[in-house]
């Protein structure tokens, strides 16, 4: 019985040494500054409800992005690590528009959604 307390507490002192390690320390660097969402017309670029901006498909990132030199929406690509590239494409032309988009990875399609708030 005491072999069974013993090895018991043994085991509960491992596991707390074990769990309470210290982690590596984390990358400061965890980010980029690239430009602000405030170039758009309001104050809520993804409104008050759940809407996707982001999407993966063919290894890349891609969003949809306020284009502020035509006030247009665009379709972005993230040059990785940290370069938003605009490919050009319009989704809206409204610049009070919000979208919420869906890439559908089994057809191969993506679904845009976009409505005017105000």
């Amino acid at each position: 019985m005491k072999r069974l307390f013993a090895l018991v507490i043994a085991l509960l002192c491992l596991s707390a040494f074990l769990v309470g390690a210290p982690a590596s320390a984390a990358n400061s660097n965890v980010g980029y500054v690239d430009f602000s969402f405030g170039s758009a017309p309001g104050t809520d670029p993804t409104a008050d409800k759940p809407q996707s901006k982001l999407w993966y498909n063919d290894g890349r990132w891609w969003a949809v992005m306020y284009h502020s030199g035509s006030s247009t929406w665009h379709i972005y690509k993230l040059n990785w690590p940290s370069q938003w590239i605009d490919t050009g494409t319009v989704i809206d032309s409204r610049p009070t528009s919000r979208a919420d988009v869906l890439w559908d990875d089994v057809a191969k399609k993506l679904y845009i959604a976009s409505l005017v708030r105000f």
